[in-house]
């Protein structure tokens, strides 16, 4: 199975990440914007979330603990009729590499996605699971996570060239306005010098379904 992508369309990107109570998901958005040739001899969709989950994965584990999954990611089409079928990679799956003992779940490191224009709707968030206690120095992210973080940061607000058999398909990440069916582009970001909080992560809070 599997799906074609044009260029216009636009991704939804949920990433997986696991503890034994718990699911953390990150959600963002990819826009492809040009495409040449056939980046793949099977369905494109498979080809790309592999590229993602290799490059994606290598970034999210060093910012987790030991005791947390990176379970792998899935995308889908956000504005074509009928959306089809998650493409799922889980390829990549595999623990924590961050020292120390698990944070409490609610603590996130914080990534500002930022686009040229100014306001918050011109801007993301999004909220990295699963820190551990050694990425931890009197309640604030060490300098070593934050050194990491940027790199997740870097990779978020790149552009993204992917080559396959017989062609390249670039993709951006975006700020998908839901209420107009556009995109805006990422272009920056800013590692927060401090956790967020994410309640639904915590250990009161319901469980969390993994998605895949």
């Amino acid at each position: 199975m599997g799906f074609l992508v044009s260029v216009g369309d636009t991704l939804r990107v949920r990433i997986g990440t696991y503890t034994a109570t718990q699911a953390g998901i990150n959600t963002l958005a990819l826009a492809a914007v040009d495409k040449t040739g056939d980046i793949s001899d099977v369905q494109q969709s498979q080809f790309i979330a592999s590229a993602l989950a290799q490059s994606l994965a290598p970034l999210y584990k060093p910012l987790m603990a030991a005791d947390a999954t990176f379970q792998g990611l899935s995308i889908q089409t956000l504005n074509t009729s009928p959306k089809p079928l998650p493409e799922v990679n889980v390829a990549e799956a595999g623990v924590g590499t961050a020292g120390g003992d698990l944070l409490p779940g609610q603590a996130s490191g914080v990534l500002t996605l930022k686009t040229a224009f100014a306001g918050p709707r011109y801007r993301g968030r999004i909220y990295i699971p699963w820190a551990a206690e050694n990425d931890n120095d009197a309640g604030k992210p060490t300098a070593g996570y934050i050194t990491r973080l940027d790199l997740l940061g870097t990779y978020l607000s790149a552009q993204i060239v992917l080559t396959g058999v017989a062609g390249t398909l670039t993709l951006e990440w975006v700020v998908w306005h839901r209420d107009l069916g556009v995109v805006t582009r990422i272009d920056n970001f800013r590692s927060n010098m401090k956790w967020g909080t994410q309640k639904r992560r915590g250990d009161y809070g319901q469980r969390n379904i993994p998605p895949f």
